[in-house]
């Protein structure tokens, strides 16, 4: 029993590190703008070797604000709303490049990402003429896929600079069940920013 643990990958020996950056995050909206706000990624890699590591992170965003208008046949609705979506991965990354101090690494992962809107607006009818007010809030997880680069400079042995670009991709058109648009956020999310990476 002993010996079969043994021929598993010296994980506990992995050399370990964590990463932080900051930046911009930005989607597409349904009023045709782009939400830009702020964004980063907190990440924890164990290196299986000098190429090749595994690890997960979390991809955040501040929320992203906008007014949306619905129309239906009874009347229209103007909302005030506000949106964020939060990404789980776990990743794998490989060195593409190294020269002298600075090293490349491409990664792919799989995960979850949590979608949170809140809406506040009116509802007017056509003729007769009224008025409602509308909250609402739309939570809910869908599958995501995530790309990306991050590039390191060594700094010391332990500490180095790092910018993370990330390209995740969310299994979500953005429909109910009769094809109505729900949020009017979309499903595609870059976000890129700089900070510092310690090995343990």
């Amino acid at each position: 029993m002993a010996s079969a643990f043994l021929t598993i990958p010296h994980l506990a020996q992995a050399q370990i590190a964590v990463g932080v950056t900051a930046g911009l995050s930005s989607q597409d909206q349904s009023n045709r703008n782009t939400g830009t706000t702020l964004g980063g990624v907190t990440f924890l890699d164990a290196a299986l070797g000098d190429r090749f590591s595994l690890g997960g992170e979390v991809s955040l965003g501040a929320n992203i604000r906008g007014q949306q208008t619905r129309r239906t046949s009874t009347g229209i609705t103007t909302l005030a709303s506000q949106h964020r979506d939060t990404i789980f991965s776990g990743v794998a990354k490989v060195k593409v490049a190294q020269a002298l101090r600075a090293q490349v690494d491409a990664t792919v992962g799989t995960g979850v990402s949590w979608r949170h809107t809140v809406r506040h607006g009116t509802f007017r009818s056509f003729p007769p003429l009224s008025s409602a007010p509308v909250d609402e809030t739309l939570s809910n997880a869908v599958f995501a896929t995530t790309l990306g680069l991050d590039a390191m400079l060594n700094v010391s042995p332990r500490m180095l600079m790092v910018f993370t670009a990330r390209l995740h991709l969310l299994k979500d058109d953005d429909r109910d069940g009769s094809g109505v648009v729900q949020r009017g956020v979309g499903s595609s999310i870059f976000r890129f920013g700089g900070g510092a990476l310690i090995r343990f």
